[in-house]
């Protein structure tokens, strides 16, 4: 038997007694689909903390691909997860609760500090964007941006003017176009939303912009259906304002003044994710603090570049 101590749990993952089987198995994760068809990520110690995510202690070379296969049968019972075969045992008791809400940090934020921080996080998605773009050598994947890279800016910014007028037809309709968009377990289109919430969420302080983000979010669940399982279960905790802790901890350092001296590192952790995840999801925060923002100096100078900026990429 191999047992395993949880070292934080996320807030989807828990109180679940259920019976389910192995979706799918990768180097650093393992997802098991739970009967409501929904996924519960298992990652290795050194990944960060996800909704429904639960973070083992993993040896430092260990692989689950080597132990597990999909289609396992997995039960949940009395604080223990256990996947049968090839009898995992995961103790679940004393794991730390992982929650991934954002607080609103606007309160208390100087217009002149968040848009320096705008800017700063501007100058570095474009920088390592295009760092990632001169590392892309493979003719197959340079072809794969250019055919959903273009697209994908061109609907970031038409999602950001649309959401910022409050025309509801037109966000809408740029919200199915994006959802399931590009390739990838999470589509480029699925992680920039991930993105677009939480950076709306984070200065929707005032009762009308409240009430076009719990319009957004049921605007989302409602084209959930358009992509993968992987990320529909991701995107589904958007909807209820749970986030990936890359993307917590890069809307807290991009807002809060006392965590200004992170944002530097924060966002190169989350631009560093996969080839396009981190980068595409770090332009949908900056595009939903952009959408939500009454800054005028910010949508009007800053945002514009960094499209304009990505759009002149040549992948």
């Amino acid at each position: 038997m191999q047992y395993f101590n949880a070292m934080t749990c996320g807030l989807g993952s828990t109180k679940t007694i259920f019976t389910g089987r192995i979706h799918s198995v990768f180097t650093a994760a393992c997802n098991i689909q739970t009967p409501d068809k929904r996924l519960i990520t298992l990652l290795k110690h050194s990944k960060p903390d996800q909704p429904r995510g639960i973070r083992l202690a993993t040896p430092e070379n260990f692989n689950f691909s080597d132990w597990i296969k999909s289609g396992n049968r997995v039960s949940s019972r009395r604080g223990y997860l256990q996947i049968e075969e090839p009898n995992f045992l995961i103790d679940l008791r004393m794991a730390r609760l992982w929650c991934g809400t954002l607080p609103a940090h606007s309160y208390g934020v100087n217009d002149a500090h968040l848009i320096t921080q705008y800017q700063n996080a501007a100058q570095l998605l474009l920088s390592l964007t295009e760092q990632k773009m001169v590392d892309a050598k493979q003719t197959s994947r340079k072809i794969v941006y250019a055919k959903f890279l273009p697209t994908l800016y061109s609907l970031s910014k038409k999602l950001t003017q649309s959401a910022r007028i409050d025309d509801r037809p037109k966000t809408a309709s740029t919200i199915l176009s994006l959802v399931g968009l590009g390739p990838g377990l999470t589509p480029w289109g699925d992680d920039f939303l991930c993105g677009f919430m939480a950076g709306f969420e984070c200065f929707a302080e005032i009762m009308e912009k409240k009430r076009t983000l719990d319009w957004l979010r049921q605007v989302l669940a409602n084209n959930l259906a358009k992509t993968g399982d992987i990320s529909r279960t991701i995107l589904n905790e958007a909807v209820f304002g749970h986030h990936g802790e890359l993307i917590v901890k890069t809307c807290r350092a991009m807002t809060d003044p006392k965590k200004s001296i992170k944002l530097t590192t924060q966002l190169r952790e989350l631009i560093g994710v996969g080839m396009t995840s981190g980068p595409a999801s770090c332009l949908g925060i900056l595009s939903g603090i952009a959408a939500v923002t009454d800054l005028k100096e910010l949508y009007e100078n800053n945002f514009p570049h960094i499209i304009s900026s990505l759009i002149e990429e040549k992948p």
